[in-house]
């Protein structure tokens, strides 16, 4: 009997019969444990993990797997992630398409009746008004404008997947008027 192992393939256990001073040639092609998976995506460079392996950045082609379910994970930035199970059949090519939905919206901020006005997100200074955050992360943000002679002006944004999320944040004076009437004063 002769055995005949390779990694990625099925044992073949094959029988033959040798006679003394007789040699024999045997061929046998062992079947393949083993499909080919090509990964893409409409967006570039898609962070692909598979069976919690990384494997690169989309396109991706010809990845030999092992015959059966795997889990394919694609991650990019300001995109929700994509997670899939996928089966391959011995000898099997499969090309998927991985589909990434925006987990971000668009921010605008003006002020009224000054622009120019200092805006703060979450705490951090971002520029002045009118104000545009694009692309912008999905959730809720503290805005916060200051500009000189105006009250400060405080808001709670949400931005969701795919909004664009408009704000006109009024400023209120601080200071007053100063009329001063003297005749023959300087």
């Amino acid at each position: 009997q002769l055995e005949l192992r390779k990694e990625l393939y099925y044992t073949a256990i094959l029988s033959f019969s040798l006679d003394a001073g007789e040699t024999k040639n045997i061929r046998h092609d062992l079947d393949p444990k083993f499909g080919h998976m090509n990964i893409s995506s409409s967006l570039s460079d898609v962070n692909i993990t598979i069976d919690g392996k990384k494997f690169g950045k989309t396109p991706l082609t010809q990845l030999k797997l092992l015959s059966g379910r795997h889990e394919v994970t694609a991650v990019k930035d300001l995109y929700h992630p994509y997670s899939a199970t996928y089966d391959i059949g011995d000898g099997e090519e499969k090309n998927i398409e991985v589909t990434l939905k925006e987990a971000f919206g668009k921010m605008s901020i003006t002020t009224s009746p000054e622009k120019g006005a200092e805006i703060f997100v979450d705490g951090q200074k971002r520029g002045v008004t009118p104000f545009v955050f694009d692309p912008c992360p999905s959730g809720k943000y503290l805005i916060e404008v200051k500009k000189q002679y105006y009250n400060p002006v405080t808001d709670q944004v949400t931005v969701t997947d795919g909004a664009d999320v408009k704000r006109t944040l009024i400023l209120s004076p601080n200071v007053g008027t100063l009329v001063v009437k003297a005749l023959n004063a300087s």
